[in-house]
């Protein structure tokens, strides 16, 4: 391997391609994002640090330079729902209102508790935690993660 180029940074989501094209992400996080504002940071950097018809980056190193693959790391690291474990979130109106509950599942599906007036509704299994937020149209916002072991 060429000690010149830099390794390929680390996969951080659990599919095996990334939910974005790594050599043209758009402007807007795909729905896999869990961090908005990574993700703006690095569609930025990544743009900044683009091929140029001559084949080098516009910092003057070879094209891909180390900030592309910090790019395209930090873009997949914004994709990251899962890594770690579970991660627990609520589902709320304009107004910051709380209409559900959920955690984010290892395979990227979610499970969600509506919660309306301090009462539980019913209990669904979707495949992503994007779902309900899109079904229902409100804001996911995401709380914490679950430690390891679940407690």
């Amino acid at each position: 391997m060429d000690d010149a180029l830099p390794d390929p940074p680390p996969v951080y989501h659990t599919t095996e391609r990334p939910p974005f094209d790594v050599h043209d992400p758009p402007q807007q996080p795909p729905p896999e994002c869990v961090d908005p504002t990574l993700w703006s940071v690095a569609v930025e950097l990544h743009r900044a640090h683009r091929p140029g018809v001559d084949g080098w980056c516009a910092c003057r190193l070879f094209h891909p330079c180390p900030a592309w693959w910090r790019a395209v790391a930090a873009l997949g690291a914004a994709c990251a729902a899962l890594t770690g474990g579970p991660r627990l979130f609520a589902l709320c109106d304009a107004a910051g209102a709380v209409l559900g509950y959920g955690m984010a599942l290892p395979d990227g599906s979610a499970v969600t508790a509506q919660w309306r007036a301090g009462t539980r509704g019913p209990v669904v299994v979707w495949s992503s935690p994007v779902e309900p937020a899109r079904l229902w149209s409100c804001s996911l916002v995401w709380l914490s993660r679950v430690p390891a072991g679940g407690g």
